[in-house]
């Protein structure tokens, strides 16, 4: 049995502004690197054994921050890389409020596809190609994927079977911990959105 930690990545200037981020490589800033190091004091006893990352340099900071106790070095793997949103990169979110191809992409996220971009069902086979090549090289243990809210809702949705629009009602915090385990085609969710020590 395999169980797969996923955390988001700590914030950045971008997050506090409300900036579109996608691929952009925009660093944590003072709060992130902050929330990455709140969750490196605890995540040591989760006995994690590999930690992957999304190649961008705001997971791969918070990743290297939180390997900091744990005697690994994480592995960038484009899988888990940030939603391709193409040309809403850098906008405000507030200016694609009215946005029709925006709308669409919330109420109909599996066809949806921002100007340039990837459709979320795109993003989440993606996302779940990464994961299962992870179960091949590692059967059991306990595996740190370190990645974006949206990756995070599509490994979600996939692993529990929950559809797009359901999962996008789950809020991801900044360097947020949540846990599932994956047994054969069993999948279990143990925790989703962890902050705090409490629920290990």
């Amino acid at each position: 049995m395999l169980r797969i930690l996923l955390t988001r990545h700590g914030e950045t200037d971008w997050n506090r502004e409300r900036r579109v981020l996608g691929w952009n490589k925009i660093p944590l800033n003072e709060t992130g690197i902050a929330q990455a190091r709140q969750l490196a004091g605890w995540i040591p006893a989760f006995k994690i054994t590999r930690v992957y990352s999304s190649p961008l340099p705001r997971t791969l900071q918070t990743a290297e921050i939180l390997c900091t106790g744990l005697g690994v070095e994480p592995v960038p793997d484009p899988h888990f890389f940030e939603a391709n949103i193409g040309d809403w990169e850098g906008r405000y979110w507030k200016e694609l409020a009215e946005d029709p191809i925006r709308l669409q992409y919330y109420n109909q996220p599996t066809t949806a596809r921002p100007p340039g971009g990837e459709t979320s069902s795109e993003v989440r086979a993606r996302a779940v190609s990464g994961i299962e090549a992870i179960r091949r090289v590692h059967p059991d243990g306990t595996i740190l994927v370190v990645t974006h809210a949206d990756l995070v809702r599509c490994v979600l949705s996939h692993y529990l079977d929950i559809d797009f629009k359901t999962v996008r009602k789950f809020w991801i915090d900044h360097a947020a911990l949540s846990s599932l385990t994956l047994d054969g085609s069993e999948a279990t969710l143990h925790f989703l959105n962890l902050v705090g020590l409490s629920g290990l």
